[in-house]
C-alpha cells in the first residue's frame, strides 16, 4: 500500500522494503490495527522520517495505511481471511482487494471508455502467491511467528488462476522498453519525458504509456510461449530487474505524481 511514487524521493522499492523490515524486527506492534487506531500523523511521520525526509505524499501514505488497517479489521478481522473468502483464487482475491480498498482502485477513463490497470493490486496478489509457494516448500518447523495457526493448515501450493494476471504497468518497465527500442513515443511525448516534464495522471499520454506496456508484454508472452513459456508477470519481473540493474544506461522514465504506481 505504500509502494508508489518513489521517484520524487530518489530511492527504490528495495529501500522501502529494508526500512519496513527493520520496523517489523524492532517494533512488531507498530503495524497492528490497535496501534494505528490510536497513532497520530506526527508519530507516524517521526517513525518514517529517516526514509521519507521530504515526501509530499507522506500524509497520503498515512491515510492509506489507516484505511488498510480499518477495513481489514472491520470487514475481515485479519488479512488472512481475505484468502479464505476468495478460496485461494487469484481473481477472486484481486476482486476483494479492488472492491474494498480504495487505494487499489487503479482505473481511468480513456476517450469515453473505462480502463483498468490494477498495478499494485496485481503485485500484491502475485507476491502473496509466491510467498505461499515458498512457505509450502519450507520446513514447517522454520515458519515465522506470524499468523502461525492459519499457515499450519495451509496445504495448497499457491493460488489458482495466477496465469490470468497481466503485467504491472508502472514507470520502470516502459522506461526499459523505450530504452531498448521496443516502445517508441511520439516526438512530443519523448521530448516531455527527456525533459522530465510531469504528465497528468489519467491523461491520454499517461494512459497510453501504461496500456502500451501491457500490450507489448502480452505480445511477448505469446511469442515466447513455445520456447520459454513465461507468464506475463514473469516477463515484467525480468524487465523490471533489468531496469534496476541498468539505470545509468536507460533513458528517462515518464513522471506522473500518482498513488497507483
Amino acid at each position: 500500500s505504500m509502494n508508489f511514487c518513489f521517484w520524487t524521493q530518489n530511492f527504490e522499492y528495495e529501500d522501502l522494503i529494508l526500512f519496513l523490515t527493520s520496523i517489523f524486527l524492532n517494533d512488531a506492534h507498530f503495524f497492528t490495527y490497535e496501534n494505528f487506531s490510536n497513532l497520530s500523523y506526527s508519530e507516524f511521520s517521526l517513525k518514517f522520517s529517516p526514509l521519507f525526509s521530504n515526501d509530499d505524499y507522506l500524509v497520503e501514505r498515512f491515510r492509506i495505511l489507516n484505511e488498510l488497517f480499518y477495513i481489514t479489521h472491520n470487514v475481515y478481522n485479519k488479512f488472512s481471511e481475505i484468502l479464505i473468502v476468495s478460496k485461494y483464487d487469484s481473481q477472486l482475491f484481486l476482486n476483494e482487494i479492488t472492491k474494498n480498498f480504495r487505494n487499489y482502485q487503479d482505473h481511468a477513463v480513456y476517450k469515453g471508455t473505462q480502463v483498468f490497470f490494477y498495478k499494485r493490486a496485481q503485485i500484491l496478489t502475485c507476491d502473496l502467491n509466491e510467498s505461499l509457494k515458498l512457505y509450502y516448500d519450507l520446513n514447517k518447523n522454520n515458519i515465522p511467528n506470524f499468523e502461525v495457526d492459519f499457515f499450519k493448515n495451509f496445504t495448497i501450493k499457491g493460488m489458482s488462476k495466477i496465469e490470468l494476471l497481466t503485467s504491472f504497468p508502472d514507470y520502470r518497465v516502459p522506461q526499459v522498453l523505450n530504452s531498448i527500442g521496443i516502445l517508441e513515443y511520439s516526438t512530443d511525448l519523448q521530448r516531455k519525458i527527456d525533459n522530465k516534464e510531469i504528465l497528468i495522471p489519467g491523461s491520454e499520454e499517461e494512459i497510453e504509456i501504461r496500456s502500451s506496456m501491457i500490450y507489448l508484454i502480452n505480445k511477448m508472452a505469446n511469442e515466447f510461449k513455445t520456447s520459454l513459456n513465461l507468464l506475463e508477470y514473469e516477463i515484467d519481473w525480468i524487465l523490471w530487474q533489468y531496469g534496476e540493474k541498468n539505470l545509468s544506461n536507460l533513458k528517462n522514465h515518464h513522471r506522473a505524481t500518482t498513488i497507483f504506481y
